[in-house]
């Protein structure tokens, strides 16, 4: 165990520069009941394998010598025809230096060995998966179109092929429970992807699941909850070793927030789930009470942010107590 999570470490510190782009609904074989992804990713153009080329050029220019990555994103990249996916994946690696990466995400049942044989000639070396949940209660009332079965055969594809893997998981999807969000922590914590990113269920205008949401066949979870179940979520999957790298909706969305229709939406969502991490852990390591707790410089800002959330959430615990600030080692 020990071992392992220092490996990851070691592949953390060697982080890529990340180059994204966005392929919105591109081989998507339907739209799912949630996605918005020109409202997601504030793009509507889907840029050609030439324009890719352009922009890989200058990013590859200003970034000589450090470790790249070019990251496909929306859309469905493995469910293009072949000939598609290679003009996409030649527009990149034609452009890259000889150890540069691609990443990109797929639907788990979009993916077989012979898929595989074409990333890996173009060296890609990470595929998120866009599980959102294990149970097939969920997948079902979310019409995902494929079963819990389907998405573990995915994720164990992917690994005896020695791909690294990122699962994209949705809680409180239509469905969702109690017994259903566990049964999916305990099933990623039992695959150990690399990484995970956290998207919880917002209802997007123009979206199926904004008709569910509006004739009262959706009900979406609270903010608080969500920030619980977040937190709970990132403090176990870092436990053993697997790298969260994202909580929340990516943050462009609030470029149009009219499009938000319901759910638990909040532009520091990810703040929100470090300082309840941070709020838990003080609880632990204080059962008696607290007097006096020492903060570095570095970390006062989880103190003071969010109109001082942690302070009072820690006053209305404990009472008074003092804070003294110390500087960073």
């Amino acid at each position: 165990m020990a071992k392992n999570k220092e490996e990851r470490k070691l592949a953390n510190d060697r982080e890529a520069v990340r180059l994204p782009i966005f392929l919105p609904f591109l081989g998507c074989p339907f739209r799912c009941i949630y996605c918005q992804q020109n409202t997601i990713t504030a793009q509507s153009e889907v840029w050609s394998p030439s324009k890719v080329s352009q922009v890989v050029q200058k990013f590859v220019s200003y970034r000589k010598g450090q470790k790249k990555e070019v990251a496909f994103f929306g859309g469905t990249f493995t469910a293009l025809p072949s000939n598609v996916q290679e003009d996409y994946l030649q527009a990149v690696r034609s452009c890259q230096e000889p150890e540069d990466t691609i990443r990109l995400s797929t639907r788990p049942d979009c993916l077989t060995a012979r898929n595989l044989e074409l990333l890996r000639k173009y060296n890609v070396q990470t595929v998120e998966l866009g599980i959102q949940s294990f149970s097939d209660k969920v997948l079902k009332a979310s019409g995902r179109g494929y079963s819990r079965n389907q998405a573990l055969a995915a994720v164990k594809l992917l690994q005896s092929q020695k791909f690294r893997v990122t699962l994209q998981l949705m809680p409180f999807l239509p469905g969702c429970d109690q017994q259903s969000l566990a049964a999916t922590l305990q099933t990623v914590l039992d695959l150990r992807p690399e990484e995970v990113r956290i998207y919880p269920t917002l209802v997007l205008a123009n979206t199926a699941l904004e008709n569910m949401y509006l004739s009262g066949k959706y009900l979406p979870a609270k903010l608080d909850e969500c920030v619980q179940v977040c937190c709970e979520w990132k403090g176990k999957l870092e436990e053993k070793g697997i790298r969260v790298i994202k909580v929340g909706l990516h943050s462009d969305v609030a470029l149009d927030p009219e499009q938000i229709v319901a759910g638990a939406y909040h532009p520091s969502f990810g703040e929100l789930v470090q300082i309840e991490t941070l709020y838990q852990k003080i609880l632990r390591e204080n059962p008696d009470g607290l007097q006096e707790l020492e903060v570095r410089d570095d970390k006062i800002s989880h103190y003071t942010g969010h109109n001082k959330l942690l302070l009072k959430k820690l006053k209305k615990k404990y009472g008074e107590f003092a804070l003294h600030r110390v500087k960073s080692s």
